[in-house]
């Protein structure tokens, strides 16, 4: 599977259709975003720092992270 097939496959468990584009604080709050980036870590077995988390934006941005992170290894 690939990665961003997983990262809409979390997205999906947390109850969500989001497009790749799309921003995530227009259909996640807060607290959603914590769940989330706590899934894609558990997922890709990565770690994302707070600062990484406030440059996300869309799922976009969550691929480009996950793979970045990924490619560090």
């Amino acid at each position: 599977m690939e990665n961003l097939d997983r990262i809409f496959a979390v997205l999906r468990a947390l109850g969500y259709e989001i497009s790749l584009e799309e921003k995530l604080k227009d259909h996640l709050d807060s607290l959603d975003l914590v769940e989330l980036v706590m899934m894609i870590e558990q997922e890709f077995k990565i770690v994302i720092t707070n600062e990484e988390i406030a440059e996300i934006v869309t799922v976009e941005d969550v691929l480009k992270l996950v793979n970045k992170k990924l490619d560090a290894n």
